[in-house]
């Protein structure tokens, strides 16, 4: 490998937006999109690179089929790729399918409970078969971990599995504290750097009612 190289894995809702975003990425010079259906990878590599190529940009996107639960064909083609990062947006059941039932439930059992997404049984299994692929793989890439990194990376951890970084919804609470403390000292957002440790959940329920982590300079460069 001597290209700075991405492996998305995962071409639904979150992959399609994450291929988009990688292929506008200068820092990105090839990026391979894999999912079990190849045609759903390949439909996302293409729109990632038209997107690409109206912004002038130019990486090479290209697609191939992975299934994760087959973890030795995984490692196999995770091994040839040797990729730099690879970035996991899979799961076995997208949450729009089940939350309106347990919205309904939750109202008819009289709790008090915001909105309902993720269960840790859909979201680990897929990236841990990933993370065990990639250990015999032998590839030194950084996996970041879109799926639910909140509650699945701790039991990861004690699998010796844990992949380098999560990444989630917390980010665009980042970005809008950034925002309104631009906004209200009168400064340049980029000279605002916000630092959350929290779960996903702040981008929508209470912060008073969340455990949370904030740090917030200023008078230094950020993009």
């Amino acid at each position: 490998m001597t290209e700075k190289t991405v492996l998305l894995i995962g071409a639904g809702t979150v992959g399609r937006s994450v291929a988009n975003f990688l292929a506008l990425s200068p820092s990105v010079e090839k990026l391979i999109v894999a999912d079990k259906d190849k045609l759903k990878a390949h439909l996302a590599a293409i729109n990632a690179e038209v997107s690409a190529i109206y912004f002038g940009l130019g990486p090479k996107v290209e697609h191939v089929a992975l299934d994760l639960n087959d973890e030795e064909n995984a490692a196999d083609l995770i091994g040839q790729i040797d990729p730099n990062v690879i970035i996991h947006c899979t799961t076995m059941l997208p949450c729009w399918f089940y939350i309106p039932l347990i919205k309904r439930r939750i109202k008819e059992i009289g709790l008090d409970g915001y909105y309902p997404a993720h269960t840790v049984a859909k979201d680990l299994v897929l990236v841990y078969k990933l993370m065990k692929a990639v250990k015999r793989s032998g590839t030194k890439a950084r996996t970041v971990n879109i799926t639910f990194p909140d509650n699945v990376h701790p039991a990861l951890y004690k699998q010796g599995l844990s992949p380098t970084i999560g990444a989630g919804n917390v980010d665009i609470t980042a970005l809008g504290v950034r925002k309104i403390v631009a906004n209200r000292l009168n400064l340049p957002v980029r000279s605002i750097s916000v630092t959350i440790i929290g779960h996903h959940a702040l981008n929508w329920a209470p912060p008073e009612n969340l455990p949370y982590y904030i740090k917030i300079r200023m008078g230094c460069c950020v993009a």
